[in-house]
């Protein structure tokens, strides 16, 4: 990535531990970000924190639990300070994408499929 302005960014990505979270992640390392991996998968993440050798957070979060997700926010807070960008790159899909719209109720599981995030 040739534009800098993600240098010393900090760069929350969710759903880092592969496909588009993961060359995401790669990218906004390359570019200089400090990069918080964030996905169900912690060998995965610590693989690609090796990979990626920036200043990073492996944070293993389960983005459909509101407890876990809250954990993620506090770790990137103490130790950043702050959030610039957040990737949401899961294999999840929500119906009404609109995000005048958005609230937790969109994202509820009320038909048990899991496959709504919690962000």
């Amino acid at each position: 990535m040739s534009d800098s302005s993600l240098n010393g960014k900090v760069a929350v990505v969710v759903g880092a531990s592969s496909g588009m979270g993961k060359a995401t992640s790669k990218t906004f390392a390359e570019a200089g970000a400090h990069m918080v991996l964030a996905a169900r998968n912690e060998v995965a993440l610590e693989a690609l924190s090796a990979e990626i050798v920036v200043d990073c957070l492996v944070c293993p979060t389960d983005a459909t639990d509101v407890s876990s997700v809250e954990n993620l926010i506090k770790r990137s807070l103490d130790k950043f300070g702050r959030v610039d960008v957040l990737v949401y790159a899961t294999g999840t899909n929500i119906p009404d994408r609109s995000l005048e719209r958005l609230s937790h109720e969109t994202l509820g599981d009320d038909d048990g499929d899991q496959y709504h995030g919690r962000l």
